[in-house]
């Protein structure tokens, strides 16, 4: 066999660094026009054209899997700060070495690469944590490596928990302690999904569900929320009751908005809702409902939307509960917040906070009706919070971020006066999108407290059996008849366990779950 030698021109190799430079200015130049058209809330960018030709020429559909390909070769090919630029040759680890210019120009696109590829380039996530029965802290947020879709964390009031900045990275070494998940619950029956629920809890004081691993619905939520903002000019206003710093966003009607109004509307999320609150003992939030309803008679809160920009200065939630002392009390009700994930380019997290209870209590009811009349943001337990508007002054003029989502609204003034029947008649007047759920909770009918009605269930439980706990059995007594018995138990006392109760009839608790009235003694 002949061997075959090939001779090139000598001029060759001065040609070959030459064309490598032409090829990486213009593969920048079109990542520079890519990444000008990546505006869009849905991972896809619509239109994509070449700078050589920015009518038709070079369209085609860029979505995030390819930014973050992309990514990652760059990071792979290109040195900055080249110790030889005069030469192109590969080393060892296939590495492309690049001249000054180049590197310069490869750290600008890398810069504004990972602007608009959010969590997945900036390598942290904000994260909410849990501290366990045994002090540990726990952190959940999806991470990059997760299946798009809907995430939902559930916890107790009562439990410690709060939101910071975690390091992707560390969270997938292990060196930040995360929460498992639950996936797949479609595929689960009722009894193994409550069976596996219940174990999370017992063992993390929460639970995380993937109720939807969806693109479709992580889709439709991001193009949700970017509707809501467009409504107001797209740009959430500032000052209270939103705060950056904390990521939590309630102005302008955003928690009665599209958005918000699908996460809660979510089928699988009220199924784990519902199964997990039963088995805590809690009454069935989504009972059947009633001959001729069209739905469940059901009470959510329009608690904050979950809304942080890679530009915010997030600073977190220290850990705290939101369980009221003493001598109000608390009985403990459930929490959900749900994570969408991806969050849309430049957005490190976009959640809601849900809450749901049984529509039986006559003042949770009222109240439920006042929000949506008004739309005023509310607490976890549906107490109306700050007011709907931005402070004026977050903002000169009175401009679009003076608008409110749902149509027309009553001061909340006018709103406290109105007779039950005459709140009711406004909720039921509310634009379609609204009305629907005053008209869920409308179709029940409302119980004022009486405590005896608990004071004849304890005292055939059980564990209040008389002379098994003197004290606790006394108690009781005394304010199942509605007698103060001053010579066992204080004034105050005596109230702080009948508003125990009165909590736990507001909102479907387990009897005596976390209030005074059960455990004194």
């Amino acid at each position: 066999m002949v061997e075959m030698v090939h001779t090139f021109p000598d001029f060759v190799p001065v040609l070959v660094p030459i064309f490598v430079l032409i090829f990486t200015l213009a593969a920048w130049a079109d990542a520079r026009a890519i990444l000008s058209a990546c505006r869009a809330p849905d991972n896809c960018v619509p239109v994509v054209s070449s700078p050589a030709d920015s009518t038709v020429a070079g369209k085609r559909q860029i979505d995030r899997d390819a930014f973050a390909a992309a990514l990652a070769i760059l990071r792979q090919e290109y040195v900055v700060g080249d110790p030889d630029p005069n030469t192109d040759d590969e080393d060892d680890a296939g590495i492309i070495a690049v001249d000054e210019d180049e590197s310069r120009l490869v750290a600008e696109f890398l810069d504004e690469l990972r602007r608009r590829l959010g969590t997945a380039a900036h390598g942290e996530a904000l994260a909410t944590l849990v501290v366990n029965n045994d002090g540990r802290e726990a952190c959940f947020c999806p991470l990059p490596e997760d299946a798009d879709g809907l995430y939902v964390l559930f916890f107790n009031q009562g439990t410690f928990h709060g939101s910071k900045k975690i390091s992707t990275d560390a969270a997938q070494l292990g060196e930040t302690v995360m929460l498992p998940v639950l996936f797949s619950p479609k595929n689960m029956s009722d009894a193994v999904l409550t069976a596996q629920m219940l174990r999370h809890m017992q063992a993390h004081n929460a639970v995380v569900v993937a109720v939807d691993c969806s693109k479709e619905v992580r889709n439709a939520l991001c193009q949700a929320w970017q509707k809501d903002l467009e409504s107001f000019g797209g740009k959430v206003p500032a000052g209270s009751p939103n705060s950056s710093r904390v990521g939590i966003i309630r102005s302008n009607g955003l928690p009665f908005g599209t958005f918000a109004r699908q996460t809660r509307a979510h089928a699988e999320l009220r199924r784990c809702w519902r199964l997990l609150a039963l088995a805590l003992g809690r009454d069935d939030v989504f009972p059947a409902p009633p001959r001729g309803a069209s739905q469940p008679a059901v009470i959510s809160s329009f608690d904050g939307i979950l809304y942080t920009k890679d530009t915010d200065n997030f600073t977190g939630l220290k850990p705290h509960t939101d369980t009221y002392p003493p001598p109000h009390g608390e009985t403990g009700q459930l929490q959900a917040l749900a994570y969408v994930h991806p969050p849309p380019p430049g957005v490190l997290r976009l959640g809601c906070a849900v809450a749901f209870y049984p529509a039986k209590a006559h003042s949770l009811w009222r109240d439920y009706l006042l929000a949506l009349v008004t739309r005023w943001p509310t607490s976890p337990d549906v107490d109306l919070r700050k007011g709907s508007l931005p402070e004026l002054g977050s903002q000169k003029g009175r401009g679009k971020h003076r608008f409110v989502l749902g149509g027309p609204y009553l001061a909340k003034k006018d709103a406290t006066k109105l007779s039950d029947a005459e709140l009711q008649a406004q909720a039921l007047k509310l634009p379609p999108t609204l009305g629907c759920l005053a008209h869920a909770a409308c179709q029940h009918k409302t119980t004022k407290f009486k405590p005896e009605e608990y004071f004849k269930q304890w005292r055939s439980s059980a564990h209040c059996v008389k002379g098994a706990n003197k004290e606790r059995w006394q108690l009781l007594q005394s304010v199942g008849k509605g007698t103060a018995s001053r010579k066992d138990f204080s004034a105050n006392l005596l109230r702080s366990a009948k508003d125990c109760l009165n909590r736990a009839h507001r909102f479907g608790a387990p009897l005596g779950q976390g209030s005074r009235a059960a455990w004194v003694g």
